[in-house]
């Protein structure tokens, strides 16, 4: 049977289904009170439809010839360990153009690596449903990192779960419209399979989405009468759409009978990510979708397909079958993209920060974010350098955004305190990458503006309960004299999170990390984020200059780093005013002392320091400063 002749046989000659079985599909899926359809009407929409998609059948020849079904599964050279839990899935990409990024023997070990992990330590066991991934890339993926990074987090995903993925690469239709006519092609495909065969959800992710949470499988999403998750008993509450019933967990309540769930932000339905049931219902609805602006054309689509995504879903005919599930379940924002997402479009921002994203949630989505590709990246970072949630028991909430109360004050030496902040919650922790430094703001008394000061914090980015900031105090300091007055019962503002250079394991022999007084904060940072992983076997030297001993900060985390770490990790101090019988050595951080240590054929150097050390090392556009002078080029110089 023809494609097309297929397509008509399912319009007019809807299958028997146990769950929904609808009658002929109706094209007008709004409110009466917007449109009062005919019969007449009902028929020539279908018609018209059909006419659509055989227009696009037309445009481009019989899929099954075109679409380059890029199938891992079959031409994988790659061996997996064994035994494997799960079969290796299906990846396809849909079109004449590449959009599905390659699986590296990395990404495959990685994933091995994770399904242990999750086997291990987390509570979610392997889904049962049959389960798909959904999304679309047009223009290839050459130049695209940002949806290369974040899109292997999906790719991992299915790999640990042995989920299918499915890409579209090139355009059907026109615009937005590419979404609902991908998905409801792909309904089709699977309906004519037999029904222990064909997929039973799809998940529907946008390509500006990045999986947080490896080891749960999108099925715990799902209504449940048997799971105790806390999802579960939110499907078994009383009553779902009372607020006081929220917490009431009635385990005798089954399941409703749900074919989509999707979540609400406060412009009203957001569909960059959802999980619709393979069904006849799915399809009709999707044809509704596909086809409302043809027979609405006066109705104003503010977000295009979104818009009359949100206007079918309730119609009588579909709304039962909907569910709103918390947004934060599998549609969480990032930090600043929700406010501007929000004020972007003059919707009262008021409760919006309780969509952000949290550690131990599944995904984060950047919608309305304009500066996304760069904020990806920051984000494939901090996933990469993350364990595993349910490995360290942690729950995360991230900080940047958090108003934290200061529990301890220790005065580390004349002008210099350890502070430390007290986390949300026990588990809590900062969810910060290696090296990122975190936007402080606070109104001193008598200021009617906010003052704003990067710290890098020396707690790990692993521990629970508490964040570390070094803080020194400089005369006339807004906020460093702020921040020295703090005490329990006070709070601070930590605003954003500030991410850095961003560091590949083994990406060169050598490291030579240079300090100058407090600025010894990134750098320590740095050298705990790279001895801490096993895999990679870079050596560092660290210079470290200060006034004094005293000013030497962090002196013996140092040094137990070195004990910990003989011939890989190695330090060389220098200060300009020793004491009497001092042995450290004295001088400044010259030309003539990095000469001992430098290594410019094979090596980086990463610095952060006062602003005159700074300067005399890197020079400036007409200058060659110190660095260079030994051998080193520009791109090997990285400033914090």
């Amino acid at each position: 049977m023809s494609l097309s002749k297929l397509r008509f046989a399912l319009f007019l000659s809807p299958l028997s289904s146990p769950a929904y079985s609808p009658g002929l599909p109706k094209m007008i899926p709004v409110p009466s009170s917007i449109l009062r359809p005919t019969c007449l009407k009902v028929f020539a929409g279908t018609v018209v439809f059909i006419l659509i998609l055989q227009v696009v059948s037309l445009a481009r020849p019989s899929l099954p010839q075109t679409e380059r079904l890029h199938s891992i599964s079959n031409s994988m050279s790659v061996a997996f360990p064994r035994p494997r839990p799960l079969p290796f899935p299906q990846f396809n990409s849909y079109g004449s153009t590449q959009c599905l990024p390659p699986i590296s023997p990395d990404l495959l070990k990685k994933s091995v690596e994770k399904h242990a992990t999750c086997s291990k330590y987390s509570p979610f066991h392997p889904p049962r449903t049959r389960i798909a991934t959904l999304t679309a890339q047009f223009g290839g993926i050459e130049g695209n990192e940002h949806y290369i990074r974040a899109f292997a987090t999906h790719l991992e995903h299915a790999l640990v779960h042995g989920t299918e993925v499915h890409v579209l690469c090139d355009k059907m239709i026109d615009d937005l419209w590419n979404k609902p006519a991908f998905i409801l092609d792909l309904l089709l495909r699977e309906m004519i399979k037999p029904e222990k065969e064909r997929l039973e959800w799809f998940v529907w992710v946008d390509r500006d989405t990045l999986i947080l949470d490896q080891c749960r499988p999108a099925s715990t999403f799902l209504p449940s009468s048997t799971s105790s998750t806390h999802i579960a008993k939110w499907w078994r509450r009383d009553d779902q759409h009372s607020e006081d019933a929220k917490n009431n967990d009635n385990n005798n309540r089954p399941p409703p009978e749900v074919h989509l769930l999707a979540a609400n932000d406060p412009n009203g339905l957001n569909n960059g990510i959802f999980l619709l049931r393979v069904s006849h219902w799915a399809v009709e609805m999707f044809t509704a979708i596909l086809a409302f602006r043809h027979y609405n054309p006066k109705v104003e689509l503010k977000f295009t397909e979104q818009s009359a995504m949100e206007l079918v879903i309730q119609d009588k005919r579909f709304k039962d079958r909907v569910q709103l599930v918390p947004q934060h379940w599998f549609n969480a924002y990032q930090h600043g993209g929700a406010e501007e997402f929000v004020s972007s479009n003059g919707t009262n921002p008021e409760g919006w920060d309780e969509l952000n994203a949290r550690r131990g949630d599944w995904l984060i989505h950047f919608a309305g974010n304009q500066h996304k590709d760069e904020v990806l990246n920051e984000w494939a970072d901090m996933v990469e350098g993350m364990k595993d949630v349910w490995e360290t028991g942690k729950v995360q909430r991230n900080v940047d955004g958090e108003t934290l109360e200061p529990q301890q004050s220790e005065q580390v030496n004349h002008n210099t305190k350890l502070l430390r902040f007290k986390l949300p919650k026990e588990d809590y922790v900062s969810g910060l990458s290696w090296t990122s430094a975190i936007l402080t703001a606070s109104w001193p008394k008598g200021s009617w503006t906010p003052v704003a000061r990067p710290y890098t914090p020396i707690s790990s980015i692993d521990e629970p309960g508490k964040l570390e900031l070094l803080v020194k105090h400089y005369p006339g300091g807004k906020q460093s004299t702020h921040l020295h007055s703090l005490k329990p019962g006070d709070s601070l503002l930590f605003a954003a999170a500030l991410r850095s250079h961003r560091w590949e394991p083994n990406s060169v022999p050598h490291v030579t990390l240079i300090a100058g007084g407090c600025g010894v904060t990134p750098i320590y940072q740095l050298a705990r984020g790279i001895l801490s992983d096993p895999e990679d076997k870079t050596k560092i030297t660290l210079v470290y200059g200060a006034n004094t001993e005293e000013d030497i900060l962090l002196k013996n985390e140092l040094d137990d780093i070195q004990k910990e770490f003989p011939g890989r990790f190695e330090t060389l101090y220098a200060i300009s005013q020793p004491a009497k019988g001092s042995t450290i050595r004295k001088g400044r951080v010259s030309k003539e002392l990095l000469a001992e240590v430098a290594r410019p054929n094979d090596g980086k150097v990463f610095m952060c320091g006062p602003p005159a050390m700074e300067a005399a090392l890197k020079g400036d556009r007409n200058t060659k400063g110190i660095l260079e002078e030994l051998g080193y080029k520009k791109d090997q110089i990285h400033s914090f």
